[in-house]
């Protein structure tokens, strides 16, 4: 009964002796791991991510300025078009005026007169429903404009906190690897050795 107690004590110290070598290699093994470096690199991942969302960002907010200044310049032209077509307008009814108080004399001034007022109530009429339009499409640019500036707002703050979370969960991976010999032997600290989380 002793003797089988020796070997079993003997296969004790034998596999603690092999279990501690193996601790020790873990150990070695862990010592030249360089997580810093990979989080350097996951750091620059998360950089040139960045800068290429800072530049998508850039181009939707021009793009939807672009849209704004052309929504602007159309209502512009369609201000100008509605002056114009009122001046030509009013012009005509006065030379017509001017015209039939030539051939008739003073006899057709009160008919002359009554045309004038019809033409000019006819004008005013036209300018203030093409200015209610241009007012419509001055609110519907605007808003439209809003809108824009905010969804590239919104898309940009869920893209932000996707690249963040994403180099949150690589530096976390990275952690989890040993890194030094005392790591290797009793495993991660969840630290990276050397590595500035700034």
């Amino acid at each position: 009964m002793a003797a089988l107690t020796s070997v079993a004590a003997g296969i004790t110290i034998a596999g603690a002796a092999v279990a501690g070598a193996g601790a020790v290699a873990k150990g070695f093994d862990a010592w030249g791991k360089d997580t810093s470096g990979a989080a350097s690199a996951a750091e620059r991942i998360k950089n040139e991510q960045q800068a290429l969302l800072d530049r998508e960002t850039r181009a939707a907010n021009k793009q939807n300025q672009s849209k704004f200044k052309q929504a602007t310049e159309n209502i512009r032209l369609s201000v100008r078009e509605t002056n114009e077509s009122a001046n030509t307008t009013m012009l005509k009814a006065y030379q017509d005026k001017q015209n039939m108080g030539n051939k008739l004399g003073f006899a057709s001034s009160g008919s002359a007169d009554y045309m004038d007022d019809i033409t000019k109530g006819s004008v005013r009429k036209g300018v203030d429903l093409s200015m209610d339009k241009i007012s419509l499409q001055a609110e519907s640019a605007e808003s439209s404009f809003g809108y824009g500036s905010e969804t590239i707002s919104i898309a940009d703050a869920r893209k932000e906190a996707d690249i963040e979370e994403r180099f949150q969960g690589r530096l976390a991976e990275i952690g989890s690897v040993a890194d030094t010999f005392w790591e290797g032997i009793w495993g991660s600290d969840n630290e990276i050795e050397g590595y500035d989380y700034g």
